[in-house]
């Protein structure tokens, strides 16, 4: 299109295209002001069986001229408050009150994809995703050591398709010597219903199993919760139906986009 846009654009972008699908299966709140540390909200919520789970995503977009893509940079992780940032992501997924994960989401423009695919790189897409927690520590070490921790080069290891996230088969093997393999199919099926959160569980238990190494302790992927929150449950309560119909709705106002995809494991197929 000729035109270069910020990241808080093309998650409105994202975030249109999913309200725009007019999906039983997807519900979308409007946003007011980003004040976080996150840019969305992703709830997976199973209306058979009440199991939730919840995803917190900071967006960040690639950016350069250079003919060398190592050197494309995602320019706010160098901004002087990008430690308080990831610190607020960190910090709102581990002490919230309901099962949440960080995940960065990483834009990445055609000019940036078009020099990964000729180098080989095919792990970086449009669009990938990178568990925040790792993140956190490449930014904080990079401040203090002024490392390129903000390139493509140094960030690329982390990333993973959007598409593990929601229509990978993911499979987890151990050896009789106690090593553990892990590998993915991507099917290439229509989206029909949104993955249950216990899917989501295991998938991003897969894409980010051997996390830790020698980085030390990584907080874990936490359990999948056995209620859905009265909030989320009110904005799918038209998919519900009478069953949450004496919840009152009380007007909010959330800073972030906020969305629900909704499944439910004990309908027959």
């Amino acid at each position: 299109m000729g035109r270069s846009f910020r990241e808080e654009s093309v998650t409105d972008i994202l975030m249109s295209g999913l309200f725009t699908a007019s999906s039983p299966y997807i519900h979308v709140q409007f946003p007011n002001e980003t004040v976080t540390g996150a840019d969305m909200e992703w709830n997976f919520a199973d209306v058979g069986t009440g199991r939730f789970f919840r995803i917190m995503l900071q967006a960040k977009r690639a950016e350069s001229k250079n003919k060398q893509w190592q050197y494309h940079k995602y320019q706010q992780l160098d901004h002087q408050a990008a430690g308080a940032l990831v610190e607020t992501l960190r910090d709102f997924s581990r002490q919230a009150a309901v099962p949440t994960f960080p995940i960065y989401i990483f834009y990445n423009p055609l000019a940036t994809t078009a020099l990964t695919r000729a180098a080989g790189k095919r792990n970086v897409l449009g669009v990938n995703i990178a568990d925040a927690y790792q993140i956190e520590r490449v930014v904080k070490h990079g401040l203090k050591s002024g490392n390129r921790f903000k390139n493509l080069a140094t960030l690329s290891p982390y990333m993973r398709p959007m598409t593990d996230l929601f229509c990978p088969t993911v499979q987890m093997r151990t050896t009789s010597s106690g090593k553990t393999t892990i590998s993915f199919q991507t099917a290439a099926s229509d989206f029909t219903e949104a993955p249950t959160p216990d899917a989501i569980h295991e998938r991003l238990t897969g894409m980010f199993f051997a996390r830790a190494g020698s980085e030390g302790e990584i907080p874990a992927v936490p359990n999948v919760g056995t209620d859905i929150p009265d909030d989320v449950r009110i904005m799918i309560e038209p998919t519900l139906g009478a069953r949450y119909a004496s919840i009152s709705r009380r007007p909010e106002r959330h800073n972030y986009w906020r969305v629900v995809f909704v499944s439910d494991s004990t309908r027959a197929p």
